[in-house]
């Protein structure tokens, strides 16, 4: 295909086209990260997820109430003469 054609055509590149470039020091992107999880389960996650984003400390005093409540429950699973 000659130049002249394909400046004639749509499509390839062009100035000023498509996305501009962002220098690698200034690109901040989230890294993904796969799960997978039941319906009911992924609700839960979502809604931990935005509590993280608006506020990452609380969220993160919420999750540490949660593992010493389920460390205590675990703890006690094994001793079935006591009542809790």
């Amino acid at each position: 295909m000659s130049e002249d054609t394909r400046q004639e055509k749509r499509g390839g590149r062009r100035a000023g086209a498509g996305r501009p470039r962002i220098a690698a020091d200034k690109k901040q992107e989230r890294p993904n990260h796969g799960i997978r999880a039941w319906p009911d389960e992924w609700e839960l996650i979502q809604r931990f997820s935005r509590a993280v984003r608006l506020d990452k400390e609380m969220a993160s005093v919420a999750l540490e109430i949660l593992e010493k409540h389920i460390e205590k429950r675990e703890e006690g699973d094994g001793q079935h003469d006591e009542k809790h």
